[in-house]
């Protein structure tokens, strides 16, 4: 197997998809009309409800211009020539969006701030109705619009086919990514095993419903190639391929799939356990769903999939996807391979920094040299197959924008005066990783950066030393890494932590730590990340992130329980001392500062080149107080 991808890292797309013209746009509203539409609502992802979604699938850039990879778009028209259209976006992408889209065609709506509905009806009547595709929207959205719309006496009604690919004259062609097996050293757990702890689940669904399941139907790729332990390992991105699988509750599975590759080494290794066919036939008369009752997770299953499998006479149960707990709690040869994995990326992360406070001095240096040249560091590192997401390389107002993608079209020359922040992430086959470090170039920060900074860190300190009981969600730490910020009034416009996944995606639910409510607790095994910000805009940005495990703690405790929680973390890279303001830091503080620097200076210095020791030894030597 080849760990060495013979390939630069491939840039963001950004200003380089055709978008749809004005010409386009008339010409998708008249369609619409006259189907009896007054607008749209286009979610941003594709029928697998992919994050990272192929180019060819990415319609809400194709429309608006908008690259990011949250979001959705909406259009409503009650004639021909008269049009409104609006991207929809959280804080992430506020600053982004703007800077994408016309806005003459699209208003930039944050919708944690004024909600979808309430947008349409600004100009829709009772009694108008909104197209969706049913590809494209899961059961749960459907159900969350169709409720919030209603009150306002707006349908919400499935297109028979969507306008926008026959408009979409250079849509860029299908990739493809062969699938091949995930050997079982990285692995941990066999198909097999995996194929049982779905069906118990399955089982116990069945009793507390008291409804017998008949099986489970997929579309989350990533919940496909977690189970049958398969990954597209062309793909530099979140290595999976377009999936459907089904499981029945005995019996063998099926998987839909492109058959025009090789699959002699997949029907070998699965033998009478898997069926292959191919993915065009996954929604046709095939049988499976005949009679039976079929669970779908709400969450990511697509209505297209309920119309499937009802249209076959069978009848849908909503779940959620049986796959979420046991893959995002790593087994112990993931958590073993997250750690070496991280050892890996933390050197070619400080080589990377050592070249660049050295290079900043003496040569011009863009954002996209720093890209380019990371990726090379990381391509040094054994097992290495991609990167987790585009690299945000921001100097600057740059990196002021939470989700900054570098361009051709946007590069800027870093300035020594410059902060720069620098997010960026490697798919191992032994592990995903995620990373920032904010930087001062020339180590002279201004008093106000060093006191934003220092309000990050102490956050990031917070939450990353915090021990809490079994049951506990990310919800409720989520305040621990933004008290410090509150104290002067600021706040950042994201979550401070997502899950990621083991070779996998690199936002992986169902845990996060947000201020968003969320019911899964935290559990061990699971990785997550620990990124608190700050944001100021046309200016500059700061946020440091560190992945965490969490781990068990045994501690006699008056709580219920005996067993408490902590987080470990596995990211191995020093962080900026310069930026540091240590009388706003405790004592304890520095310790932790310390202490981690100490441990990322004596893993790492046996194994990097003599000038990266030699900046490594001063990027670690000890805080004083």
């Amino acid at each position: 197997m080849n760990n060495k991808p013979a390939l630069a890292e491939k840039i963001s797309s950004q200003g380089k998809m055709a978008n749809l013209t004005q010409e386009g746009l008339l010409q998708l509203t008249a369609y619409l009309l006259s189907q009896g539409f007054s607008g749209l609502l286009l979610p941003k992802t594709d029928a697998h409800r992919s994050e990272y979604c192929p180019d060819r699938d990415n319609l809400v850039q194709f429309l608006t211009g908008f690259t990011g990879s949250t979001g959705c778009a909406g259009l409503v028209s009650k004639d021909s020539l008269q049009v409104k259209g609006a991207v929809f976006v959280d804080g992430r992408y506020t600053t982004q969006a703007h800077d994408e889209v016309n806005t003459d065609q699209f208003s930039v709506v944050n919708y944690t701030v004024k909600d979808v509905a309430s947008w349409f009806s600004d100009s829709l009547n009772s009694g108008d109705k909104i197209a969706f595709d049913p590809q494209l929207f899961s059961l749960k959205e459907y159900e969350a619009y169709g409720d919030l719309l209603s009150h306002y006496g707006i349908d919400l009604v499935p297109l028979s086919e969507n306008p926008l690919y026959e408009l979409w004259k250079k849509r860029p062609v299908a990739d493809k990514y062969p699938l091949s097996l995930h050997p079982i050293q990285y692995s941990g757990v066999s198909f097999t095993d995996k194929l049982q702890v779905i069906r118990d689940q399955m089982k116990k669904v069945s009793s507390s419903k008291k409804i017998p399941l008949d099986g489970f139907f997929l579309n989350y790729s990533e919940s496909i190639a977690w189970l049958f332990n398969v990954r597209a390992h062309d793909r530099l991105i979140t290595p999976v391929a377009p999936l459907y699988a089904y499981v029945p509750s005995s019996g063998p599975c099926t998987i839909f799939m492109d058959k025009s590759q090789d699959m002699s080494a997949l029907i070998s290794a699965f033998g009478i356990s898997v069926v292959f066919k191919d993915y065009k036939v996954a929604f046709e008369n095939n049988g499976l769903f005949s009679g039976k009752k079929i669970a779908l997770d709400a969450g990511n299953a697509t209505i297209s999939m309920k119309n499937c499998i009802e249209s076959q006479g069978g009848e849908v149960v909503k779940c959620s996807d049986f796959c979420d707990i046991p893959r995002s709690c790593k087994n112990k040869t993931e958590q073993e391979g997250a750690v070496a994995a991280h050892v890996r990326d933390g050197v070619a992360v400080c080589h990377l920094l050592s070249w660049l406070e050295s290079a900043i001095a003496n040569d011009i240096i863009t954002e996209l040299d720093v890209v380019n040249r990371l990726w090379q560091c990381r391509l040094e590192q054994n097992h290495i197959k991609g990167y987790s997401f585009d690299t945000i390389s921001g100097s600057g107002p740059n990196g002021a924008i939470v989700h900054y993608r570098v361009s051709e079209k946007t590069n800027r020359t870093l300035k020594p005066d410059d902060i720069f922040l620098l997010d960026s992430g490697g798919q191992y086959l032994d592990g995903t990783t995620d990373i920032t470090r904010t930087i001062s170039l020339n180590k002279k920060p201004t008093s106000e950066q060093k006191d934003r900074y220092t309000r990050v860190l102490k956050g990031h300190i917070a939450l990353s030393s915090v021990t809490f009981p079994t049951g506990t969600t990310g919800s409720k730490l989520d305040p621990l890494a933004r008290q410090y910020l509150w104290q002067i009034g600021e706040d950042y416009a994201h979550g401070t932590g997502h899950g990621v996944g083991s070779y996998l995606g690199v936002h992986e639910g169902p845990q996060r730590i947000s201020p968003i409510h969320n019911t899964v607790p935290l559990l061990p095994g699971m990785i997550l990340s620990n990124e608190p910000g700050y944001y100021k805009v046309n200016a500059y940005g700061i946020r440091i992130e560190n992945l965490v495990l969490v781990k068990k703690v045994m501690v006699k405790s008056s709580l219920n329980t005996d067993e408490l929680l902590c987080f470990e973390n596995l990211t191995m890279v020093p962080m900026d001392k310069s930026l540091m303001e240590v009388t706003l830091m405790s004592q304890q503080e520095v310790n932790w500062v310390n202490d981690y620097h100490q441990r990322v200076h004596d893993t790492l210095i046996p194994l990097v080149n003599e000038e990266t020791k030699k900046w490594l030894r001063l990027a670690t030597e000890p805080l004083t107080h």
